[in-house]
């Protein structure tokens, strides 16, 4: 299950991710063919749902994704959720609550739905605004960021079981991306962090000549 306002409208959320399946383009001369997306739609109704709120002139609370995620368990039987990103949700919590208490809180829920329902849990966050390192291997560049860097800091790192960081050179297209394992709470996800590097095949590159 899926809730990501940032790739809205749904349909050109849907259009990548048929892209992806088929490894073709949605459009240009080279786009997938009529059964390509048939083939690609079945795949998304297997393994895909998508939590839309139905307040679209407000921002859901955490519980509202969670009480939607539960719905889709016993409908659907989902096995994963996924939350993309944190920023897009509506973060008010009682003034006798800090913003630590509520960030801890927050991922506990998250585990406890996560545990209690055999769902593997993921959340986005961004970073708050980074600082060129100053030495290193990333020296004069803004560097894989961490869960400090994130907004509420210190919760980030000491809460979640498993740490992902999506980092890419900005500076150097030909660069691949580095995928760094930053936390890894129990063995059977993993020994040890480190860093694992991908190239993406960008399949609009087509399009953008006959744009162009």
């Amino acid at each position: 299950a899926v809730f990501s306002p940032e790739n809205y409208p749904l349909d050109r959320y849907l259009s990548f991710l048929v892209a992806q399946y088929m490894h073709k383009p949605f459009m240009g001369s080279s786009r997938m063919s009529l059964p390509d997306l048939y083939e690609a739609e079945t795949w998304l109704h297997d393994h895909f749902t998508f939590l839309l709120p139905n307040n679209d002139e407000e921002s859901p609370r955490l519980d509202d994704i969670l009480h939607l995620a539960q719905i889709q368990v016993a409908r659907s039987g989902i096995q994963g959720l996924l939350i993309d990103p944190w920023n897009e949700l509506d973060h008010h919590y009682p003034e006798r609550m800090t913003e630590q208490q509520y960030i801890s809180e927050s991922h506990s829920k998250i585990r406890r739905f996560g545990r209690h329902n055999k769902v593997f849990c993921g959340v986005v966050a961004h970073p708050t605004k980074l600082q060129k390192e100053k030495s290193g291997p990333y020296v004069g560049k803004f560097g894989p960021p961490t869960a400090y860097d994130i907004f509420g800091g210190s919760m980030w790192r000491n809460k979640p079981d498993n740490i992902l960081c999506v980092w890419r050179d900005e500076d150097d297209e030909a660069a691949p991306v580095e995928i760094h394992s930053q936390k890894i709470r129990f063995r059977g996800n993993g020994c040890a962090p480190g860093v694992g590097y991908l190239r993406f095949e960008i399949m609009e590159l087509e399009l953008i000549r006959e744009i162009r």
